[in-house]
This record gives C-alpha cells, structure tokens and sequence, in this order.
C-alpha cells in the first residue's frame, strides 16, 4: 500500500521536495489505518496484485476520502470507478450522507473521475500540498431517503 501510494500520489508531484522524508512517513501510516475508528479500506486486486485501494474515514454521518490510487500501469480501466461506486454503497448502509476529498488542481485524470462519480467542487486550498500547489475540495451527498417514518439508503 506505501509503494502505491508512493508511486501514485506522491512521486510524480513532490520534484524533490523532501521527498525521501514523505516516503519514509508513508511505510509508518498505512500499518495502523484500517485499525482506526471509522476508517475504511476498499482494495483492487488481481493475480499480479495490488491495483487500486481507496482509504475513507467516516465520522457521524459523514466521510472523507484520505487517498485514491491506482497503480500506473492499470489506469484508464476503470478501476477507480469501480472502487468509488463500492465506497457509495457501503457508506450509504451506514447512513453516510455526505463524502468529501481533495484533489491536486494539476490532477485533471483524477478531477475527471471524480466528476463522473458525481463529485462538486465546494473550495479550494491554496497552497495545500508539499510543493506548493493547491487543493480543491470536492463534495457529494449521499442520497438517504424516508420510508415508512425510517431512513433507508437510496439507490
């Protein structure tokens, strides 16, 4: 999970910007993340292995995505759809009705995906990530409906 992300997220934008620190921090993360309260991992894999991997967390009603990736050579298969769309139904069998992330401004593939899953922009970060650049804030509400005096998650 540290080398995805690594490779994914961090390497092509960092440019040398303490860039070993920030991959030594990675391999400390990810161990404890699925052992967090509230935290939600949702992998992809095949018989070469890891694809793809969405990490959530999800406080009282609503969740953020902390990290979307997929491995470089697996890109444009739709796979980070794929992981979204589970992300969508399982936070909305737990009463989640809204979802949030940021996104590197530069990263169009990503703002695309995000877009196409249903994701508005709602703000923006200046200056957010390790090389200066900005962050924009990203949001969904989950859709919940009332059946018969109870919630019940809508499709």
């Amino acid at each position: 999970m540290a080398d995805l992300d690594w490779r994914a997220l961090h390497e092509p934008f960092l440019l040398g910007c303490h860039a070993q620190e920030r991959r030594e921090s990675l391999t400390a993360v990810w161990p404890g993340f699925a052992e967090s309260a509230g935290s939600h991992l949702y992998v992809a894999e095949d018989g070469d292995g890891l694809l793809g991997f969405v990490a959530v967390r999800e406080v009282v009603g609503e969740a953020e995505v902390d990290a979307i990736a997929v491995e470089p050579r697996a890109r444009k298969r739709g796979i980070g759809r794929v992981l979204l769309g589970r992300v969508d139904e399982d936070l909305r069998a737990l009463w989640v009705t809204r979802i949030g992330l940021e996104v590197r401004a530069s990263n169009v593939p990503a703002r695309r995906l995000y877009a196409a899953c249903g994701f508005e922009a709602e703000g923006l970060r200046k200056r957010y990530y390790e090389n200066g650049e900005d962050a924009i804030l990203l949001g969904k509400t989950l859709a919940v409906a009332v059946r018969d005096g109870s919630l019940v998650a809508a499709s």
